[in-house]
C-alpha cells in the first residue's frame, strides 16, 4: 500500500540509522526537561512556562539537580545527553550553569551532548560559552518558519532576522546545529512553506528536521479547532528538494492527530546525525529522563 517513493524513503532512513544502533548495544541515553520558554506558542501542548519567575526557576532547578545526583552513575559513559524543553536557554546561564555542573558530576563524558537553544532571543555569546565549557556539542535553533507574520500568528517573539542572526552567532563556536520546520503552520500557503525550506537550507545547518503539524490535546490550536484542509504541497516534493541540496534522512516517526496523514523527519548534511532522536524514536536503549514532563524507559 505504499508508494515507491514512500518505500525508498523508509529504506534510506533504515541504512542511515542503522549505525548509531549498532554502536547503542547495551547503552543509556538520558533526557533532561526544562519547562521554561519566552512564550507559549499555539501548537505546543507541554507544560510549559513563561519565564518570568525567577524564584520558580531556581526552586524547579534545585529539585532537578537533587533528582539527577540520586541516579549518579559514573560507571558507564553516556550515549547521549539531551536537555529539551520548553527552551532550556531560556532560563539564563547561571541557572543553565548548575544543570551542566551537576551532569558532569554525576555522569561520565557522553558521546553526544545536546541542548535546545529553540528561541533566537534567549542566544547569547555567555550562554553559548558556558555550554561550550561543558562540552555541550550539539544545539537547536528551531524557527518552525522563516515568516514573519507567521510566527507572530502562533506566539513567537522573534522574526526570522533574529534567527538568521542567532545562527551566525553560534559559528564563533563550531556547535552542530538542527533547526525545526514546521508544514502546516496556521494561514501558510505553499509558498511561504518553500520559502521557510529555501531560507533555512541558504543557511546549511548540520541537521534539518521537518515536522508535520500534529494537533496536540491542551494546545491553542487545538481549542480553536484549526484543521488545514488542503495545503497543495507534498512531501515527495520536500524530500526532493532535501535530498537536492545533499541532505540524507535519518529518523522518521508520526504524531496522533498529524495533519495529512504526515511524518517529522530529520535530515543530516555531511554525516551529522543525532543519536538521542535515533536510539529515543527506535527504542533501542535505556534513557533516563529527569524532571517535569520526562519519561525513562528500560
Amino acid at each position: 500500500l505504499l508508494s515507491d517513493e514512500a518505500i525508498e524513503m523508509i529504506s534510506m532512513v533504515g541504512k542511515n540509522q542503522m549505525e548509531i544502533l549498532k554502536e547503542g548495544k547495551n547503552k543509556f541515553s538520558i533526557y533532561v526537561h526544562i519547562p521554561f520558554c519566552p512564550s507559549i506558542c499555539k501548537y505546543c501542548s507541554f507544560k510549559t512556562l513563561v519565564n518570568k519567575n525567577n524564584e520558580l526557576i531556581k526552586n524547579y532547578v534545585k529539585f532537578l539537580i537533587k533528582e539527577i545526583k540520586a541516579f549518579s552513575n559514573k560507571k558507564e559513559r553516556p550515549h547521549s545527553i539531551y536537555i529539551g524543553g520548553g527552551t532550556p536557554s531560556a532560563i539564563g546561564k547561571e541557572n543553565l550553569k548548575l544543570i551542566l555542573e551537576v551532569l558532569k558530576e554525576s555522569f561520565l563524558e557522553p558521546y553526544e551532548f545536546t541542548v535546545e537553544c529553540g528561541r533566537p532571543e534567549t542566544i547569547d555569546d555567555e550562554i553559548l560559552r558556558t555550554l561550550k565549557d561543558f562540552g555541550v556539542n550539539r544545539i537547536s535553533i528551531n524557527p518552525q518558519t522563516m515568516n514573519d507574520e507567521t510566527l507572530k500568528n502562533i506566539g513567537r517573539n522573534h522574526t526570522s532576522q533574529d534567527i538568521i542572526k542567532a545562527y551566525e552567532l553560534t559559528k564563533n563556536y563550531n556547535f552542530i546545529v538542527n533547526m525545526d520546520l514546521i508544514i502546516g503552520l496556521p494561514f501558510e500557503s505553499h509558498e511561504m512553506i518553500i520559502n521557510s525550506l529555501n531560507k533555512v537550507l541558504e543557511l546549511k545547518p548540520q541537521n534539518i528536521t521537518i515536522h508535520t503539524l500534529a494537533l496536540k490535546r491542551g494546545s491553542e490550536l487545538m481549542k480553536e479547532e484549526f484543521f488545514e484542509k488542503n495545503l497543495n504541497i507534498t512531501f515527495d516534493e520536500i524530500g526532493k528538494i532535501m535530498l537536492k541540496n545533499f541532505y540524507k534522512p535519518y529518523y522518521m516517526y508520526r504524531q496522533k492527530r498529524i495533519l495529512m496523514d504526515g511524518q517529522n523527519i530529520g535530515w543530516t548534511l555531511g554525516g551529522f546525525p543525532s543519536i538521542y532522536n535515533v536510539v529515543m524514536i527506535e527504542e533501542k536503549e535505556s534513557i533516563l529522563g529527569f524532571g517535569m514532563c520526562a519519561s525513562s524507559k528500560f
